[in-house]
């Protein structure tokens, strides 16, 4: 309604993209954005979340330059450095994405997603004992953070925590019982252990979720 009676209104284009985005259509809300940015150039937020949506859509190259813009207009913007982050790990450019991550930090003490991409830059980089000590701040800043479970859970098999990464693979997939990477990931675990039976099932249940690609 907004878009109708003020058509060259931004913002009103900007929160029709977030919403798009929110609800997991990301080309129709790439189009919403693209529109908002064509009448502000100078829309930050906009542009964080152009980033957001071309980063969902696997599209990480072009995800890292949006969010560049929006930092560039804004550089206090935390949200679009964390989210950054993620699209620089998926890269695999995981210097810069510690880098970006920890400036996601510094604006915003209390983002677990900062937290979160700082830890798994941190294990991809080797630097298992810093990753944990990251992982640890994001689920106690969000105790329903998966994903970050996850992570914990690979950083502590990398230790050769296997009793201890068991455990965080299993809050990973009882928080959401969807995570095929996680069981996949905890059945190795098990295995570790020599808990077969169960290592058994776990992989089991990944491949149920995902028949082609479970690990």
């Amino acid at each position: 309604k907004a878009i109708q009676l003020a058509p060259r209104y931004s913002w009103a284009y900007g929160s029709k993209g977030a919403v798009l985005r929110q609800l997991r259509q990301y080309k129709e809300a790439l189009g919403a954005l693209d529109k908002a940015l064509e009448l502000d150039p100078d829309y930050s937020w906009a542009y964080g979340e152009k980033g957001e949506a071309l980063r969902l859509l696997g599209e990480h190259e072009e995800a890292v330059q949006a969010f560049d813009k929006a930092t560039e207009l804004d550089p206090t913007y935390g949200w679009a450095y964390a989210h950054k982050s993620a699209a620089l790990r998926m890269l695999d450019r995981f210097e810069e994405a510690l880098v970006s991550a920890d400036k996601a930090i510094e604006l915003e003490p209390t983002d677990e997603m900062a937290y979160g991409e700082k830890g798994e830059a941190l294990r991809m980089l080797g630097r298992y004992e810093e990753a944990l000590h990251a992982l640890d701040k994001a689920v106690e800043l969000d105790p329903a953070y998966s994903w970050a479970f996850g992570s914990r859970g690979a950083t502590l098999y990398a230790l050769r925590q296997y009793k201890e990464a068991v455990e965080a693979f299993e809050k990973a997939t009882e928080l959401d019982p969807r995570y095929t990477w996680a069981y996949a990931h905890k059945s190795e675990a098990l295995r570790m252990l020599d808990r077969f039976e169960e290592a058994l099932v776990s992989a089991g249940k990944a491949i149920e979720l995902e028949p082609t690609d479970a690990v």
